[in-house]
């Protein structure tokens, strides 16, 4: 009975197959795009602009972001179901997908190939971006490319046994399929563009090698090898520091909203003196000054005119109260002023002694001129 059901049902995907290929599409596209700019947009666009929005906007946004990581798991489980319904209607054989070992040997020799050929283009990049060439461990890219590889591995399934077998339902012209899987598969690196370019060409040489041979395996390999050579090479130069893509995300634990409402603070050499300081706490860390274990303390760093950092850690000023998600208070900054005169930035930050300061997890900071005379 239930045989008779799945045919059925394989018989009316048939019939419709291109409706449901651009369906297939929209829904998975839909998922991700939703949970990298949706998901993050009160952080990235209400938070970090510090843009003035109605309330109630504020309130749903903040609360699709901090509960991120729930909503991270249901898209994977909904995802994940989704695909296995897929693949049933579809009835593709795992040779079909790409999981497969018989021709490893084949599909490896020419993924090498298209990797030497791929390699000229990335060291000429590299050779315009070589002032800001950083050198990396072995012990640290191995790290990275262990990483890389599982990531890797899905990214291609995504790509090919997915991404491109359903245009293939659409399109019925290879080419076609190989551009349009690229395009889309480049686009998901939005918005770090030189990557959306990068990615579009390695996009367009996996899915023709995937056309050829396809295999999965060896596809997972080249991505990753890929992704390192151009990670030491094209990072920070071209790239910026990392191959980060989608919008500011923040993490949820560290977030805090803190507010001065004076001018600039003027103090004699080295003077103590306090600045009254109110609080949001935006994340869900709980900050509680008086633990044993990491305490959280707001502080401060010591910038010149310039920019130029003068002292990093300097004197922690606790809270007068445990404050949780949602909360906030009321805190009188000590500040041990710098013995020279002169104008000075202060960097106003929360920290988790032992675990991070707040900005360096985007929260953000807050800037007080400081002028000693």
């Amino acid at each position: 009975m239930a045989s008779i059901t799945v045919d059925k049902l394989r018989a009316s995907y048939k019939r419709n197959i291109k409706v449901h290929g651009i369906t297939e599409i929209l829904i998975l596209l839909g998922i991700y795009f939703f949970n990298l700019w949706f998901v993050s947009f009160w952080f990235w666009g209400i938070y970090r602009r510090e843009a003035s929005v109605l309330e109630k906007i504020d309130r749903v946004f903040y609360a699709v972001w901090i509960n991120s990581y729930n909503i991270a798991v249901i898209s994977i489980i909904f995802s994940t179901i989704f695909l296995i319904y897929i693949f049933v209607m579809r009835n593709n054989s795992f040779k079909d997908l790409g999981i497969r070992f018989d021709n490893l040997k084949a599909s490896a020799k020419e993924c090498i190939i298209a990797g030497l050929i791929a390699l000229i283009p990335i060291v000429v990049i590299f050779l315009f971006y070589i002032d800001d060439y950083e050198p990396h461990t072995f012990s640290g890219l191995m790290t990275y490319y262990a990483q890389y590889l599982g990531g890797g591995l899905a990214q291609q399934f995504f790509l090919q046994s997915f991404l491109f077998l359903s245009l293939k339902n659409i399109f019925k012209r290879n080419f076609i399929v190989i551009i349009f899987a690229a395009a889309i598969f480049s686009l998901m690196h939005m918005p770090n563009i030189p990557l959306v370019v990068i990615t579009f060409f390695a996009g367009l040489t996996s899915c023709i090698l995937f056309s050829r041979n396809r295999n999965i395996f060896t596809l997972g390999f080249f991505h990753a090898t890929f992704a390192m050579i151009v990670y030491v090479t094209l990072c920070p130069g071209l790239i910026s520091d990392t191959l980060h893509i989608g919008p500011k995300r923040g993490e949820i634990d560290f977030a805090a909203k803190i507010e001065y409402e004076g001018g600039t603070v003027c103090s004699k050499p080295s003077e103590s003196i306090s600045i009254p300081l109110s609080v949001v706490n935006k994340g869900l860390a709980v900050w509680d000054s008086k633990v044993d274990k990491n305490p959280v303390y707001i502080s401060y760093h010591i910038f010149d005119s310039n920019g130029n950092l003068v002292q990093y850690d300097n004197v922690r000023t606790p809270f007068p109260k445990v404050i949780r998600r949602g909360e906030s208070g009321s805190v009188d900054m000590s500040v041990d002023a710098p013995s020279r005169p002169g104008l000075y930035i202060l960097e106003v930050d929360v920290v988790k002694e032992g675990v991070r300061w707040f900005g360096d997890a985007d929260s953000l900071v807050l800037y007080i001129p400081l002028f000693v005379l």
